[in-house]
């Protein structure tokens, strides 16, 4: 029992051409009437012109992919330089304020006048001193009375 089974068979360029080669044998046409060599050339021709075909669509894929590869590159690094770009701005900024606060502070502490060492030293004889004083007139004043 022998079956048609072309449908399960492979739909590629040669697999056609073969089945046109089978089917007009079947149909009772002379196959050396138009020459089997000429039938197998036109199949492998076939062939040929779908796998240069696919190769060439192939290639078309390929180069897209490509371009769009290299256009998402282009993009990021473009982002890329566009935010390191924006944190250099920033970071100039808050060095400039920090800067400015710095500057401020300084004058803050200049316009303080914090006293020296020797400053609080003499201030502690001068002091002392008027200490001394003061105890001399009151005792002064006790002998008075």
């Amino acid at each position: 029992m022998t079956g048609d089974y072309s449908h399960r068979l492979p739909r590629t360029p040669f697999a056609l051409s073969c089945a046109a080669v089978e089917g007009s044998e079947k149909s009772g046409a002379d196959p050396t009437s138009r020459g089997v060599s000429e039938s197998l050339r036109e199949a492998v021709e076939r062939t040929f012109s779908a796998t240069t075909e696919a190769g060439e669509r192939a290639q078309e894929l390929l180069d897209e992919v490509t371009r769009r590869g290299r256009d998402a590159a282009d993009t990021v690094s473009q982002r890329g330089q566009d935010a390191r770009e924006a944190i250099s701005q920033r970071g100039q900024g808050a060095q400039e304020a920090s800067a400015g606060a710095a500057a401020r502070l300084v004058e803050a502490i200049e316009g303080m006048r914090l006293a020296t060492r020797d400053e609080l030293r003499a201030l502690e004889t001068e002091i002392e001193r008027l200490s001394k004083r003061v105890s001399d007139l009151e005792s002064e004043s006790k002998v008075e009375s």
